[in-house]
């Protein structure tokens, strides 16, 4: 109950900001929405109609969201980019590409157009994740968490599609896979600046809160007491494979 009192005293129910990151100067990446952005834009020559403009604009934004994508983090060693050069997996990975959509669309005055492309995360990295299905345990405990918020703060975190976690022995606890029923729907983690945001109610309402003893990069090393906490709920792995997963950060 101590770490659950210090997360929330520490939170500003106002404040739902999201936790974004650029990538390079193509665009960047919301870890709490679990969306790319990129954008373009296009100056109207004086014989082009406003659709050859408007498709200019996106052309360009597709080079930058390709960019950008390509510097996402799947795991902590691991990027996009160097999973598009793996020969089976990369050509799914790069079909996906084509799932962005046109999510806003600025005139200017003289008819010139900037343009917005986003991507879910769900949706580019669903082939990679598929490899790592695996099936819940079933097993129920007196506690039945509903899910796990992890409180990283003070710790240097670079946030990854797939989060690793670390017990105290230095056992994977978890390492982003999700069942098949919640892959078609979440991703394995979120995170988030506060536990009262509200896509820190993806843990669910009776969630475990555990403290890290380090943290590198997109792993998470858990202290003896945290691992205690964990081990002593069965259910715990069932809910991470639901995706019942929440990292608070700092901004």
């Amino acid at each position: 109950m101590i770490v659950l009192l210090a997360i929330f005293a520490h939170a500003d129910p106002g404040v739902d900001a999201d936790i974004v990151r650029p990538l390079g100067s193509f665009g960047e990446v919301n870890w709490t929405d679990m969306v790319v952005t990129a954008t373009g834009d296009a100056q109207r020559r004086t014989t082009e109609g406003l659709e050859g403009v408007e498709a200019s604009a996106e052309r360009v934004a597709s080079s930058a969201l390709r960019l950008a994508i390509e510097r996402v983090q799947v795991q902590n060693s691991l990027t996009v980019g160097e999973l598009l050069n793996e020969s089976e997996i990369g050509k799914q990975v790069a079909t996906r590409m084509l799932k962005r959509t046109i999510s806003k669309v600025t005139y200017g005055e003289r008819d010139d157009v900037a343009l917005e492309l986003t991507l879910p995360l769900s949706d580019l990295l669903k082939p990679w994740t598929w490899q790592r299905l695996d099936e819940p345990t079933g097993e129920a405990s007196a506690v039945d968490a509903s899910g796990l918020i992890i409180d990283a703060r003070g710790h240097r975190v670079d946030p990854a599609w797939a989060p690793r976690i670390i017990d105290s022995e230095g056992s994977d606890v978890y390492t982003g896979q999700l069942s098949a029923a919640a892959i078609r729907r979440v991703s394995p983690a979120v995170y988030v600046r506060n536990a009262a945001s509200d896509a820190a109610s993806r843990a669910g309402p009776n969630p475990i809160f555990v403290g890290v003893q380090k943290v590198r990069g997109s792993e998470f090393f858990l202290s003896e007491a945290g691992t205690q906490i964990i081990a002593g709920d069965a259910s715990v792995y069932d809910r991470l494979l639901e995706g019942h997963l929440v990292i608070v950060m700092d901004p």
